[in-house]
């Protein structure tokens, strides 16, 4: 298995690729570690939740009270952060990650929102099957994937999806700038105007911009 490690004392330092997945294994944590020794971006299992480390801190109740690690955590499935303290010395489920070179294939997209986001899926091609026999393909409901982003998933060479427990989606790491072309100018004001790309997608310009110019982007706010 490439998902939960076997229990151990040590600290996973090396990053190695397994042969014949393409896939790469960053630095990892053991199946448990205590409170004082987690760290921003581990995964961790609490209250039956798969959650992120944002932050960490050290706080104390008391001049001989119990020493706590304060957390503030993300939650892997709704993207919702909190606050939560755990001892020091309390042994804490972590989870391994690992990245997998991915391209765009097609999205499906329902025409709905929830909380900001199109509801639908998008659908990636992995360098290689997560597991052994498995399809080379994945479908991530697109809720979980970061928009505006997405609408430029198919502009950039570049594509990262994360994965934990064997095949559990966690993020996705793509280029946040790309170079488009302005196929139509719509609205041309004194400062701004409004303009359409090559993929459709209506943006907003410098008034200097024009029709047939190259530009470049910023995939997360489309600035």
């Amino acid at each position: 298995r490439f998902g939960r490690l076997a229990t151990s004392s040590s600290f996973r330092t090396n990053t190695w690729n397994r042969i014949g997945l393409g896939i790469t294994y960053t630095p990892v944590r053991d199946h448990k570690v205590q409170g004082n020794q987690l760290r921003k971006g581990d995964l961790i299992n609490l209250g039956n939740r798969v959650l992120e480390v944002v932050k960490t801190g050290f706080c104390k109740t008391g001049a001989r009270g119990n020493a706590y690690t304060q957390l503030e955590l993300r939650d892997i499935e709704t993207g919702k952060k909190k606050m939560e303290r755990v001892r020091t010395d309390q042994n804490i489920e972590t989870y391994e990650s690992h990245a997998v070179d991915a391209t765009f294939v097609s999205m499906e997209l329902t025409g709905k929102f929830s909380n900001g986001k199109p509801e639908g899926k998008v659908i990636f091609e992995l360098d290689e099957a997560l597991q052994e026999d498995g399809d080379d393909t994945v479908e991530i409901p697109a809720v979980k994937l970061p928009w505006p982003a997405m609408y430029y998933a198919d502009d950039v060479d570049d594509i990262k999806l994360y994965f934990y427990d064997e095949d559990k989606f966690r993020n996705i790491k793509m280029s946040d700038k790309v170079t488009t072309i302005v196929k139509e100018v719509k609205k041309m004001g004194e400062n701004a105007g409004l303009v359409i790309i090559e993929n459709g997608r209506k943006i907003t310009v410098p008034s200097h911009v024009k029709e047939g110019d190259e530009i470049v982007i910023k995939t997360d706010d489309e600035s």
